[in-house]
C-alpha cells in the first residue's frame, strides 16, 4: 500500500468525526493485538492481514472483517485510527501524558507499522517496551511478550501486504527479536519453521525479496558455523538441520525458477565459505546431486531464464556440473532457432567458459 491518499479517501478523512476516528483505532487496534497475544491462529498464531480498497464496500461503522485467522481493514479505517495513533504518540512524547501501561503502546505502534511499515519510530518504541518488560518481567511473561511480537511482525511479513513483505525495518525487527531471544534466554522458533513459514512465504508475496533471504542467512549462519566446529557439540545434530533447509529450499527454488534471489540462497548452502559442512566427505556429492537435478529440471521444462543460468553457470564453473557443455547443448537444440533463451544460454556458456579457472572462493551468485 502506497503512502499516498487517493482523493476519495481525503474527501472522507475531512468529513469524518473524531468518535469515528477512534472507533477504528479501537476496532484495528483490538483485532491486531488480541490475535497476536492469543495466537488462535494457524501456524502458531500468524494473521492473514488484507486492506480493502473502494472495490470493497463494508457497513457504515465496520472497521475491520474478521474470519478465524484472517483479518481485513479497509483502508479508509485504518488511515483514521493512523491519525489517532499519531497524535497518541505525539502526545506522549511531548509529555502531555503517560502511557499507563505497554498495551497502550503496542496497541498505538500496531496500527502505526500497519499503516506504513518504515515507521522507525514505531518499530523502536515497542523494542522500548520489550526491554523494560525483560527488566521488571519474570520469564514466563517475558517469553509470551517476545511470542506475541513474533506473531504481529511475522503477520505483518508474511500478509498480502505488497510493502510490508519487504520492509528492511520490520525484517530488522525481527532480526532484533531473534537475537534477544538468546539474550534472555527466551525459547525462538526453529530454524527451519521460520524458513518454511515465514522467509519462504514473504518471498513467495514478494518476489525477489532480498530481505527476506537475508534473513535466511541470519538464522541459517549459527548452525553453519557450528556444524564446521569439530568442538561444539551435537555437529550430526546441526548437519541434519542443514539437510532439511537443504531440502525445502531446493523445492523452493525448483518451484519458483525465475526468482533469483531463491536460487541465490541455495548456493550459500552449496558452496563455501558459508556450506563447508556440504563438502567434506559424501557431502561433495550431495551438492553435486542438487545441481545436477537442477540441470535436468532445466533442460526437460526448457527454462531459459536468467535466474537459474546464473546457478548454474556458477556450478559448473567450480566444478559441480561436470558435464555442463552437453546440459548446454541438450537445451540449445530443444528450443526453436529464434527462441530467445538461445541468447541466455550462449552467456551463461561463455561466463563458464571465461570463469571457469578462476579462484571458487570468489565465485558466488549475484
Amino acid at each position: 500500500m502506497s503512502r499516498a491518499l487517493d482523493k476519495d479517501v481525503a474527501a472522507s478523512l475531512e468529513s469524518s468525526d473524531k468518535a469515528e476516528a477512534l472507533a477504528a483505532f479501537v476496532a484495528i487496534s483490538g483485532a491486531l493485538t488480541q490475535q497476536c497475544q492469543t495466537g488462535t491462529g494457524t501456524d502458531d498464531g500468524l494473521v492473514e492481514i488484507e486492506l480493502l480498497g473502494r472495490s470493497h464496500p463494508t457497513p457504515a461503522g465496520c472497521h475491520v472483517l474478521q474470519d478465524g485467522n484472517a483479518i481485513a481493514v479497509p483502508k479508509l479505517s485504518l488511515v483514521r485510527a493512523f491519525i489517532v495513533a499519531r497524535m497518541r504518540a505525539i502526545a506522549w512524547q511531548q509529555q502531555q501524558h503517560t502511557a499507563t501501561n505497554d498495551a497502550d503502546i503496542l496497541a498505538v505502534t500496531a496500527v502505526q507499522l500497519l499503516m506504513d511499515p518504515e515507521h522507525l519510530t514505531a518499530a523502536n518504541t515497542r523494542k522500548r517496551a520489550l526491554v523494560r518488560r525483560a527488566a521488571t518481567n519474570g520469564s514466563g511473561a517475558l517469553a509470551d511478550a517476545v511470542r506475541a511480537e513474533f506473531r504481529l511482525v511475522d503477520s505483518l511479513l508474511t500478509s498480502r501486504l505488497h510493502r510490508h513483505t519487504k520492509s528492511p525495518t520490520l525484517w530488522s525487527h525481527r532480526r532484533w527479536l531473534v537475537q534477544r531471544c538468546t539474550e534472555w534466554s527466551v525459547a525462538a522458533a526453529d530454524v527451519h519453521d521460520a524458513l518454511q513459514h515465514v522467509v519462504m512465504v514473504s518471498a513467495e508475496r514478494h518476489p525477489r525479496n532480498y530481505y527476506a533471504w537475508c534473513h535466511a542467512r541470519f538464522l541459517v549462519a549459527p548452525l553453519v558455523s557450528r556444524s564446521s566446529n569439530p568442538r561444539e557439540g551435537g555437529v550430526d545434530c546441526y548437519n541434519g538441520a542443514l539437510e532439511k533447509i537443504l531440502d525445502s529450499t531446493k523445492r523452493w527454488a525448483f518451484s519458483h525458477h525465475t526468482d533469483v534471489s531463491g536460487w541465490s540462497f541455495l548456493w550459500f548452502l552449496l558452496w563455501p565459505p558459508a556450506a563447508t559442512w556440504v563438502q567434506e566427505g559424501p557431502g561433495t556429492s550431495r551438492a553435486a546431486a542438487v545441481v545436477a537435478e537442477a540441470a535436468e529440471l532445466a533442460v526437460s521444462l526448457r527454462w531459459t531464464n536468467q535466474s537459474v543460468w546464473t546457478f548454474l553457470r556458477t556450478a559448473a564453473a567450480v566444478g559441480l556440473l561436470p558435464h555442463g557443455r552437453s546440459v548446454y547443448e541438450r537445451l540449445r537444440a530443444s528450443l526453436p532457432h529464434d527462441s530467445p533463451g538461445l541468447e541466455t544460454l550462449r552467456r551463461a556458456e561463455d561466463w563458464t567458459r571465461d570463469f571457469g579457472a578462476c579462484d571458487v572462493a570468489a565465485i558466488s551468485v549475484s
